[in-house]
């Protein structure tokens, strides 16, 4: 039964009457998703729920909660997709223009057109000191070292800036990790023979907007070949997640950004077509997706591990196969509140003069949310694992 209009009124005007601190902290333990229904009911909720400051500190009460949703994402989206972080997709299309999707608000943005585009990587982050999101743009010249570049975006702004620090080196994974308000990176050690790790990662401050190393556990450099290693964000932490071919898996978390503990070791009973697996995190601990390796079968098995207290440690509560197409992509995100259209809207009141002379009848690749998306965001909204 519905609630009567007056009903719902007298409720938000109470609702709103509460101190600031308290209204927050109630509203912040709540998902974005139920959020999001809050912007229906009063024009003081959707302005709240909009504040891009309360977008960031829902984001970082998140850590303290499960917030994570898990999608399986059409075929072909692996290639464009760069980075997702702060629950949102970074996609870049085959011309170098990058974009940013939010599933929950089903909103798109384009960014402006950076200077150099091939062969880059990307990251994403919120720095606390200005209260900006970043987005982060390295290329690595392998050969020549002196020649890497790295650039950052603010949200909001118009134009790509260049900074001094570069990477160190080249990353195994193009998509790399948000936590602790930086992005990290897994690395290989090219002075081995052999394709292990190195002895430590690759990370981002957005703060600093610097380049950096942080250690991981001495082991994990002697297991290539014995063990796949993923990198993932576990309920707001930065952790390890290390596939051992006996169907064997060992958890490390890095705990306040300044030791590894080993928090979880199970042997799965379920089967999967090693090695060709992905990991990441759900609602109550990680998934392992894996893939046909031949044209045997269409389906993809996805292995839920429950790493609750209250359940059995370590051992998976659930195992689903979806029929899908082959090579079928799924992804895990935090929800976010992130109101595009509202970066949108502070991007062109900063536009220069020579950008608003420009005809009117040209195509905007800064609108947001518009129904003619480009295709690498089609189909984007693709159903929700529950």
């Amino acid at each position: 039964m519905e609630m009567p209009a007056a009903a719902m009124s007298s409720s938000n005007s109470k609702l709103m009457k509460l101190p600031q601190d308290i209204l927050l902290n109630i509203l912040f333990r709540l998902p974005a998703r139920s959020l999001l229904q809050f912007r229906y009911v009063s024009k003081s909720l959707r302005n709240l729920v909009d504040d891009p400051a309360v977008a960031a500190m829902h984001i970082a009460a998140t850590n303290d909660h499960a917030d994570v949703e898990v999608r399986v994402l059409p075929n072909g989206s692996a290639y464009c997709l760069q980075f997702v972080s702060c629950g949102l997709l970074g996609l870049k299309c085959p011309e170098g223009t990058l974009g940013l999707y939010n599933p929950l608000r089903v909103e798109s943005l384009w960014l402006p057109k950076p200077e150099i585009h091939y062969g880059a990587n990307y990251g994403m982050g919120f720095d606390y000191v200005t209260s900006t999101y970043k987005i982060l743009l390295f290329y690595i010249n392998e050969y020549y070292p002196s020649n890497s570049k790295a650039s950052v975006h603010v949200l909001g702004t118009s134009s790509w800036r260049r900074i001094h620090s570069v990477p160190p080196c080249e990353v195994i994974s193009p998509s790399g990790k948000y936590a602790y308000g930086n992005t990290y990176w897994l690395t290989y050690d090219n002075n081995n023979s052999k394709a292990t790790l190195k002895n430590r990662m690759m990370h981002f401050d957005f703060e600093k907007e610097e380049f950096g190393w942080t250690t991981i556990p001495s082991h994990f450099k002697n297991s290539a070949g014995e063990s796949r290693v993923f990198l993932i964000n576990l309920k707001g932490s930065l952790a390890l997640v290390d596939v051992f071919a006996e169907k064997k898996i060992e958890i490390w978390v890095h705990k306040e950004k300044k030791h590894w503990s080993k928090d979880y070791s199970m042997t799965l009973r379920c089967t999967y077509s090693y090695p060709d697996i992905s990991v990441g995190a759900w609602e109550h601990g990680i998934y392992i997706s894996s893939m046909p390796l031949k044209s045997v079968s269409d389906k993809s098995t996805v292995l839920y591990c429950d790493l609750r207290c209250d359940s059995k440690r370590g051992e998976p509560n659930k195992c689903l196969e979806h029929e899908t197409q082959k090579n079928v992509f799924i992804i895990s995100y935090t929800g976010s509140l992130i109101y595009l259209k509202y970066y949108e809207n502070l991007r062109r009141q900063n536009k220069s003069k020579n950008l608003k002379r420009k005809r009117k009848d040209k195509k905007n690749y800064f609108d947001a949310g518009k129904s003619e998306s480009p295709k690498c965001f089609s189909g984007l909204e693709a159903r929700r694992i529950k």
